[in-house]
C-alpha cells in the first residue's frame, strides 16, 4: 500500500487525538514520512505514546505547528 493510502487510512483516527490538528506527507532524512501536526499545547511524551513510530512501514514524524485560528 502506498503512503497516500496509509495516510488516508489512519488520518481520521489520528485527528481524533487531543492536540492533533493535521496529518500530511513530507520528507525526513531523504524518506517520505507521515507527518502528524500538533498544536503548541501538546505533551511530547503523551504524543510519543499515542502515535506509533511507524504506520504500515512508513515512519511518522510529529511536528508542532502552534495554535491554529481562522483567518478573516
Amino acid at each position: 500500500m502506498g503512503i497516500s493510502s496509509v495516510k488516508s487510512k489512519y488520518e481520521k483516527q489520528l485527528l481524533q487525538l487531543d492536540h492533533v490538528v493535521g496529518v500530511g506527507i513530507g520528507m525526513h532524512a531523504g524518506k517520505r514520512v507521515i507527518k502528524v501536526y500538533v498544536n503548541s499545547n501538546y505533551c511530547k511524551s503523551l504524543m510519543d505514546e499515542l502515535i506509533p513510530e511507524t504506520l504500515e512501514g512508513y515512519e511518522t514524524q510529529i511536528d508542532s505547528i502552534g495554535d491554529l485560528s481562522a483567518q478573516e
